[in-house]
């Protein structure tokens, strides 16, 4: 179940593993033009740029130079420099809850550390999985922007800056720390950021960058052509259960039910609460949105970007902490743009209102960051009218204690339903392996 990242790459590796294998998606085939804006995913819901590295997934608890005051964040509203995209009038019992857990979870340092931990294993393990893909399949990345490179990561404050450069020198992945001046000498496009001072230093280190959007149509195509089926506009309700409490089959909309030997369930942010009764999943899943701008490319731009700033106080005023990618891409008539994403938003349960205030508060620090790092491109692309606000959210899924969802339950005929969500931001880094994870589940390794 699910047509994102997570279930296209859990399909993709069952199928490479010989497992006979049905998808059965909410939304529509994203291959047809009149799909767009209808699709129930981040990875289809979403801009098309992704960008892949060690550190995408992690966990946003305690504090850090990178992500101080997490406690506090999501007892804040975006407004209020906060992740919480709903005033607190809004928020239901649900919301309550998780929001209570995810306070506790802030506490929790033992959980913290070895969250941190599996985050960091699991994405080396899958940053060599994605190699292999590329390597294997590569046309798969045909006509995806694929910009396999290494990124860059920028800094506005010198603690942050130190902080990073250590942090990849422990993984042996950090490959050069730049100064300012080395920053602009390299990457010229940021060379007034530097010289204005919002750039304390950044580094470059493995990674990439691509359409996420043609790359999933691409897989979708090689599914069909290797005896994969597609069932779209399917919405999974709920699980049926025996009386001695194993996986009979998922229910549908229209109350007819799916049976198989293993179910993969990947249910992203998008699904119903029902959908999680009677499992460990249950009232663990929540949404927090992310927003899009599209601005033209600079020239010759040469990596994948993520800015990283501390949260800041500005007349009085409190602002969250700046997190956004730039990803390069090439539309159908070879001009090349940045896709720009970032910002955090806890919206709960779908469904989900996409009319809210707090993603203008988003979309304008978006738009204000890449004026800072980006300023000459950003001032002419302004002045000829070529910035695009994008209409596009992704919604991810997260858990209040950032932990994924890898939950195992047995089926009859000695089968398992897996549950697979709750890996945040990092859902696209990730999902090579923990395809491979639901691999090793139904071949019955765990």
């Amino acid at each position: 179940m699910g047509a994102g990242m997570s279930g296209i790459m859990d399909a993709f590796f069952l199928s490479q593993y010989g497992f006979a294998v049905s998808i059965y998606a909410k939304g529509p085939d994203p291959r047809i033009p009149a799909a767009s804006g209808k699709q129930h995913s981040s990875t289809m819901g979403g801009e098309l740029g992704r960008f892949i590295s060690r550190f995408e997934g992690e966990h946003y608890l305690g504090d850090s130079p990178m992500y101080p005051d997490m406690k506090g964040a999501f007892q804040r509203h975006v407004s209020d420099g906060g992740w919480l995209g709903k005033f607190q009038h809004e928020l239901n019992e649900f919301d309550l809850h998780w929001l209570k857990k995810r306070q506790a979870a802030c506490d929790d340092t033992a959980c913290m550390k070895e969250t941190e931990r599996w985050y960091v294993e699991s994405n080396k393990t899958s940053m060599e999985l994605w190699q292999e893909i590329i390597f294997q399949f590569p046309h798969l990345f045909e006509k995806a922007d694929l910009l396999n490179t290494g990124i860059l990561r920028l800094y506005d404050t010198d603690t942050l800056f130190a902080w990073a450069v250590a942090r990849h020198k422990k993984e042996y992945i950090l490959e050069r720390s730049l100064s300012p001046n080395m920053i602009a000498e390299k990457y010229p496009y940021f060379a007034d950021a530097a010289e204005c001072g919002y750039i304390a230093g950044g580094l470059e280190a493995p990674g990439f960058s691509f359409n996420v959007h043609a790359f999933i149509k691409n897989v979708i195509c090689y599914l069909e052509a290797h005896h994969v089926h597609f069932y779209w506009k399917q919405t999974v309700n709920h699980i049926k259960f025996s009386p001695e409490g194993l996986v009979q089959g998922l229910v549908l909309d229209d109350t007819s039910i799916i049976t198989g030997h293993y179910y993969s369930l990947n249910p992203g942010a998008y699904a119903n609460e029902s959908l999680f009764a009677g499992t460990p999943a249950a009232g663990k899943l929540a949404g927090v949105a992310g927003r899009w701008l599209i601005v033209p490319s600079p020239k010759n731009f040469k990596r994948p970007v993520k800015i990283h700033g501390d949260a800041r106080v500005e007349d009085g005023k409190k602002f969250p902490v700046v997190d956004i990618n730039l990803t390069h891409y090439k539309d159908k008539n070879g001009k090349e743009w940045l896709a720009v994403g970032g910002g955090y938003a806890y919206l709960g349960k779908p469904p989900f209102r996409f009319d809210n205030p707090a993603f203008d508060l988003i979309d304008a620090e978006n738009e204000r960051t890449v004026k800072r790092f980006l300023g000459p491109t950003f001032l002419d692309a302004q002045q000829l009218g070529v910035i695009k606000k994008s209409n596009a959210t992704c919604v991810r899924s997260f858990t209040y204690n950032d932990r994924p969802v890898m939950d195992m339950i047995p089926a009859e005929n000695g089968g398992i339903l897996r549950i697979n969500a709750g890996t945040n931001t990092g859902t696209t880094t990730i999902a090579p392996f923990t395809a491979l994870e639901t691999v090793k589940a139904f071949w019955g390794l765990h």
